[in-house]
């Protein structure tokens, strides 16, 4: 295909004003789809202009990629300005003050802004941009690949960080910004132990994300693990595979959280530097205890 041709291509027509209005009340559905239209058309617009530089490389001719990457572009906008209108509200009838609004949309985090609104003045607060949020489930299994109920999944790097029991489907519920790594932890007291690296999807996956638990919940060496605890203000004895608390120091990170001495421990582990995680078996429950210890001032 020449350029002269392309030149008499139907070009992707920008929203009309009564379209504009009509944006204002669009119905979830409609948004839904849209916000999923949204995110295809960048995805498809990104990997045409990747190939582009990749072509030019090669001296390869660009000129049909070029203009279909540029109507990707016109119609990301359109969307973009549609869905913009749509997150606009108008305040009326309110008494002069500040006001922090929500903006809340299926899909997407929370956001918020603060909206002076002043007598006599008309007030419009646009939604600032909002986080679009991926929720997905994660299933724990054992070695059979049987669903395991009960099962505590830990994931510590979102906000706020996951402690959930699985329900007697094996599974839990995990939402999280898309596009990112994910490590989880599950635990079992019978069951044992699973570890999962996963990447947050974007869209629902076929094939479902499992923790594959093994047993032998610790696995730590009790020597190592007695040192590391007592290191918080844990001490403990062990006594074959199973570990028992004996002393929570006074005045330690570990003192006051509810730990008692002989509850057997089932897991122990450090989140990072200031806070260290603690699981246990008391009266057949299976309890959690996050130890946290202030950083030192210099």
């Amino acid at each position: 295909m020449e350029l002269a041709e392309l030149e008499h291509l139907e070009s992707v027509s920008r929203l009309s004003r009564d379209l504009r209005v009509a944006a204002q009340e669009m119905g979830k559905g409609e948004v839904r789809y849209l916000v999923d239209g949204y995110y295809a058309i960048q995805k498809y617009r990104v990997g045409a202009a990747a190939q582009i530089r990749e072509s030019e490389k090669n001296e390869e001719p660009v000129a049909v990629l070029s203009y279909l990457a540029s109507q990707a572009q016109i119609l990301e906008n359109q969307i973009k300005g549609a869905l913009d209108r749509w997150s606009r509200h108008v305040l009326r009838n309110v008494a002069p003050g500040t006001y922090r609004v929500t903006c809340a949309a299926e899909g997407f985090s929370d956001a918020h802004i603060d909206v002076d609104v002043v007598t006599d003045r008309r007030v419009e607060a646009a939604c600032p941009t909002m986080q679009r949020m991926s929720r997905f489930p994660i299933y724990v299994v054992d070695g059979q690949d049987a669903p395991v109920a009960g099962a505590l999944v830990l994931v510590d790097r979102l906000d706020p960080p996951v402690r959930a029991f699985t329900d007697g489907q094996g599974r839990v519920e995990i939402e999280s910004r898309p596009g990112v790594w994910i490590d989880a932890e599950a635990l079992h007291e019978d069951w044992g132990r699973g570890f999962l690296r996963l990447y947050a999807p974007y869209q629902p996956r076929s094939e479902p994300h499992r923790i594959r638990l093994e047993h032998s919940i610790g696995g730590e060496d009790p020597a190592v693990l007695l040192d590391e605890l007592a290191s918080w203000g844990i001490r403990a004895v062990a006594d074959g595979r199973s570990i028992v608390i004996d002393v929570v120091d006074v005045g330690s990170p570990a003192a006051g959280i509810g730990l008692r001495r002989l509850d057997q421990l089932l897991w122990a582990r450090a989140i990072n530097e200031f806070r260290y995680s603690v699981g246990l078996r008391r009266d057949g429950e299976l309890l959690t205890f996050d130890v946290v210890r202030e950083p030192e001032v210099e």
